[in-house]
């Protein structure tokens, strides 16, 4: 499921913390790991890194979606 978000080496591509939708969705899809779900420990730790590392520059729709996100993931609302 998350082998499009990860390049051949294993880790999540370095192009994907451009695409605030794509860690977005990364993130949101993350929140639903199980404990010792080690790819979506990291992916959590990517996105959400990468999420607020861009904050300040989304427009303000995209920032009140991501800090909504970042808050209370989609699953728990």
């Amino acid at each position: 499921l998350f082998s499009r978000f990860r390049e051949q080496s294993g880790r999540f591509s370095e192009n994907l913390r451009e695409d605030v939708r794509g860690l977005l969705s990364l993130y949101e899809a993350s929140q639903l790991a199980c404990e010792g779900e080690t790819v979506l420990e990291e992916a959590t730790a990517f996105s959400s890194e990468h999420l607020r590392a861009r904050i300040s520059r989304m427009d303000q729709r995209m920032s009140r979606q991501v800090r909504r996100a970042l808050q209370v993931p989609l699953h728990r609302r």
